[in-house]
Parts: structure tokens; sequence; C-alpha cells
């Protein structure tokens, strides 16, 4: 009794696997899954090549920033 139960839990599972398989190729969730992983390849390329850019520095940040709140302050007072 205990063989049966087990077979005919094996035959379950390979008919699972086997339906998943055919369901899936239907649908084609095994070549969208193929291009949403190429598309997380390419965008983790590009993000890697735009961290190469050259950042600003330090001394150009904080005159760009002395500049804009010296046009701030004309804005507002008239005055540099």
């Amino acid at each position: 009794m205990e063989q049966i139960i087990i077979l005919v839990i094996l035959i379950f599972i390979l008919f699972f696997i086997i339906c998943r398989e055919i369901l899936c190729r239907y649908w084609k969730i095994n070549e969208r899954i193929k291009n949403q992983q190429e598309i997380i390849r390419l965008l983790k390329k590009i993000a890697n090549e735009d961290n190469m850019v050259e950042l600003p520095s330090d001394n150009k940040l904080k005159k760009n920033s002395s500049n804009l709140f010296s046009s701030i302050k004309f804005m507002i007072t008239g005055k540099y």
C-alpha cells in the first residue's frame, strides 16, 4: 500500500513538471525571463559606464554654490 502511494505521488510530480514546461513554453514565460535577465545585465553595464564619468570636485561645487547664493541674494535684495 505504501508503495502505491509513493508511486502515485511520483507520477503526480512528473505530470506537474511536464505540464509546467508545456505551459511555460506556450505562454513564453521562459523567453520573457531570459529577456528580463538581458535587460538587467545591460542596465548594470550602463550604470557602470555612468559611474566612470568624472564627478565635479568639492572646489567646483563650493564655487557653484557660492554663485548660486549670491544670485539668490541679488534676487531678494537687489545687491551683490
